[in-house]
């Protein structure tokens, strides 16, 4: 019998967020400088970005024509910042509602994660745009720390009514960040006219239920995501009932180990050290 080849890809519970998603661009048959974005358009640097509106609103009067795919990804870290400065500030109203210990307890773990990510986001805003391309791995898992601040700063609350009223200061704080880890995330792979929304089930247990793969109703990327899935087993894993998307796919081993941990998000290189058990690639089981 042919060996189960299973993914043993493990994230660290560092909180990373794995967030898959691909920027689209255009140049123009002049642009020798290497900036792949002289003309391209807010909406299509956001159009695979999870919350794709908000990100035009706050893109469309910092981006010119002229910024490249490094400033992109900076203006959006700067917005992001402003966001998560705002609500620090905007915070100190639902403390004075935090009365009994616990919920004071909650609202200072808050403030010093709020913080902590304010002054992450000012360093990555100091990166030299040189340097952004370089270390793409290394800052993705930067900014997906500054989300885990946000995130777990709103979960600390016991009592829902503080707990709704943090999310409701932060939520323009999580979106924000989230585009910028969606920007950054495909920023060393910008093809010039296309447009990629990207996802690969690998060789996962799947069941009925495909909302637990982050499924959704509505159209949006149909004609342009790649959604692959390779080496799935369970009562939903047979792929003879598919949808009949142009870019849905049943890969091979080659085209799904670039999804893998040791080459997804660099696992070799500080995995490790967390202490998480883990596999670089593939194991028979």
């Amino acid at each position: 019998m042919a060996n189960r080849v299973t993914v043993a890809s493990v994230i660290a519970a560092v909180g990373i967020v794995a967030v898959i998603g691909t920027m689209a661009t255009v140049t123009s048959a002049d642009d020798n400088d290497g900036n792949m974005l002289s003309s391209v358009k807010v909406s299509t640097v956001c159009a695979f970005t999870r919350y794709p509106e908000k990100c035009e609103q706050s893109l469309k009067h910092v981006v010119s024509d002229t910024s490249s795919p490094e400033d992109v990804f900076r203006d959006a870290l700067n917005v992001a910042l402003d966001e998560v400065s705002t609500a620090f500030q905007r915070s100190a109203h639902i403390g004075k509602d935090a009365q009994d210990k616990l919920s004071r307890n909650a609202m200072d773990v808050c403030k010093k994660l709020l913080d902590d990510a304010t002054e992450d986001l000012r360093a990555l805003a100091r990166v030299k745009p040189a340097d952004v391309v370089r270390h793409v791995k290394d800052l993705r898992v930067w900014v997906s720390g500054i989300m885990t601040y946000v995130y777990t700063c709103a979960d600390g609350f016991e009592k829902p009514e503080l707990k709704e009223a943090m999310d409701k200061v932060l939520q323009n704080s999580t979106e924000l960040s989230s585009n910028a880890l969606a920007i950054l995330t495909r920023l060393g792979d910008l093809m010039p006219g296309k447009a990629k929304d990207l996802q690969a089930t690998l060789a996962g247990a799947v069941g009925h239920d495909r909302r637990l793969l982050g499924w959704q109703m509505g159209d949006l990327g149909l004609k342009t995501l790649y959604y692959a899935e390779y080496a799935n087993t369970g009562p939903g894993a047979g792929t003879s009932k598919r949808v009949n998307w142009p870019g849905y796919h049943v890969i091979g081993q080659a085209d799904a180990t670039p999804f893998t941990a040791g080459a997804f998000i660099d696992g070799a290189s500080w995995l490790q050290s967390t202490g998480t058990p883990n596999v670089m690639g593939f194991t028979k089981g």
